[in-house]
């Protein structure tokens, strides 16, 4: 069971505004799955994002949330599009009841394999380091999607081992999106 990239986007802005909007390269392919993960900050730890939907009214889950505080305020909101999209969407919004200062996001389109798809596991962590580890997960199913986002203050990182890139984005504070295929078990 393979999960296929079909493309991936990567970005980073200055929002001022209670929607932040992306637009992929291409339309989502009919059956594809979506997922990511946005980050922002805005001054306080609080998950501001009440809905994640698309240019074709699709409505996308919240898989986590993550606020922190070291310096200044991070947070960050992990999503996916809850099964295959069928309609061709293009443009994914993150719908905020505050508007945050600055804005970065990272998704990606994937073919699935075949079955039924679901969430079995998730994890999020604040590093403050320069090589930053997605921790570990057990993994419930073979053939589970693995993915990994970050946002770290440099210009470049190293894919974790068994690690594909999604996409990356941004000079000094990258943006970057890993996948894999794991089969079942625990995952570093």
């Amino acid at each position: 069971m393979a999960w296929t990239l079909v493309q991936g986007f990567a970005s980073q802005a200055t929002s001022g505004t209670n929607t932040a909007s992306y637009t992929l390269s291409s339309a989502v392919a009919n059956g594809s799955v979506v997922g990511g993960f946005f980050f922002w900050t805005n001054g306080t730890n609080t998950d501001i994002v009440n809905s994640i939907t698309d240019d074709k009214s699709n409505t996308y889950t919240k898989i986590q949330y993550l606020g922190k505080n070291p310096t200044q305020v991070y947070n960050i909101v992990t999503f996916w599009s809850g099964g295959k999209l069928t309609n061709g969407p293009q443009t994914i919004s993150f719908n905020d009841s505050a508007a945050p200062s600055n804005t970065w996001v990272c998704i990606g389109e994937w073919t699935p394999p075949s079955g039924t798809l679901s969430t079995d596991g998730n994890t999020a962590q604040y590093q403050n380091v320069t090589n930053p580890t997605a921790g570990s997960i057990t993994t419930a199913n073979n053939g589970d999607l693995v993915c990994a986002f970050g946002a770290i203050a440099g210009d470049s990182t190293t894919n974790g081992s068994g690690y594909s890139t999604i996409a990356s984005s941004g000079a000094g504070n990258l943006i970057k999106g890993e996948y894999q295929t794991q089969t079942l078990g625990r995952l570093h």
